[in-house]
């Protein structure tokens, strides 16, 4: 009677066990195929068939580490070929969104009165549970990325594989002036700006008597600004998106982007000086008077600040495409 419960056979169940049925016919023969003349050779040798049996299969290894290499699947969360992008990746997303998210969290505290304790309290909480969501979202991208060997379209020609390098992936030193921390960084601040327009309007930093929300902006602006403004924003992330693509300013790019300035920061100067911005209950319900007395003031003021920021932003950009254009020349 055949003996149906040896190493051998213990062993290729086990390496069978996570291999697709279809697959295990042929990894089976390989296997009983090439166990059979490791234990013929050493046998040879002078081992006694059970000895030769037993070195052969600990030669072999742990069975479920066979299996993938023979299924070509890896046996590792994340695996070189994705490691350091990874890592760059999510110190970049840490070093950004941390800092902003608790900046905005502990000064929405701070608006409501929040005791210190609760304040620390708050960062604390912020900081790791978005740490853990960033690290967690993140690392899953890339597992899947790794287990689906995925590709992407490279310089050079479509379709070749993310984990391949070659030398057309340098970036060109003369003309590489847009990194993806840059890009990342506004398109971040600019979700961060649309999270606080719509908080303050449906949470509120402050309440009335009867615990309703008082807004910072004045609710009628939901109309037409608002979302007027949001899709001006939503332009500007394309053309960060575009001038990233590109690696640097154009001149089209360059001359959207004074004109998107140019149209919020007049939408925005209007609204002002009308009075129709700012919803003074929320001043009121802080307790708070304009330092010049008269809040028309105290908006020319506001107003003549945001004209110096709309402008430090607009000669910024056209003096650093111009000496992008002289570097490239």
């Amino acid at each position: 009677m055949t003996d149906t419960n040896t190493l051998t056979d213990r062993y290729i169940v086990a390496a069978l066990h996570s291999v697709p049925t279809a697959e295990r016919d042929d990894l089976e023969r390989e296997l009983r195929a090439s166990i059979a003349d490791a234990v013929d050779g050493r046998v040879e040798a002078g081992e006694t068939p059970r000895a030769a049996e037993r070195a052969t299969l600990e030669d072999l290894g742990d069975p479920a580490h066979l299996a993938a290499r023979y299924l070509d699947r890896p046996t590792f969360l994340l695996g070189p070929a994705y490691y350091f992008t990874w890592l760059r990746l999510l110190k970049m997303l840490l070093g950004i969104v941390l800092p902003i998210a608790t900046t905005v969290i502990v000064a929405i505290d701070l608006l409501d009165g929040m005791p210190p304790q609760r304040i620390v309290g708050t960062a604390v909480t912020t900081v790791l549970t978005i740490g853990v969501h960033l690290t967690f979202w993140t690392t899953l991208v890339f597992v899947v990325l790794e287990r689906s060997g995925a590709k992407t379209a490279r310089p050079g020609g479509a379709g070749k594989d993310l984990r391949s390098w070659s030398l057309d992936m340098l970036p060109d030193v003369a003309r590489r002036t847009t990194g993806l921390a840059e890009l990342v960084g506004f398109v971040v601040v600019t979700i961060l700006f649309v999270f606080v327009v719509i908080w303050q309007q449906q949470v509120g930093f402050v309440g009335d008597d009867a615990g309703d929300p008082v807004p910072f902006l004045r609710p009628e602006l939901w109309r037409f600004w608002i979302p007027a403004l949001f899709v001006l924003l939503a332009a500007a992330v394309a053309g960060a998106v575009a001038r990233y693509r590109t690696g640097h300013r154009t001149g089209s790019l360059v001359l959207a982007s004074v004109a998107l300035n140019l149209a919020g920061w007049t939408a925005t100067t209007i609204l002002l000086l009308r009075g129709e911005l700012i919803d003074t209950r929320f001043f009121a319900e802080l307790d708070v008077t304009p330092l010049s007395g008269s809040w028309t003031t105290t908006y020319q003021g506001v107003a003549v600040v945001i004209a110096l920021s709309v402008l430090w932003t607009i000669g910024d950009d056209v003096v650093k495409w111009r000496r992008e254009a002289r570097t490239a020349g």
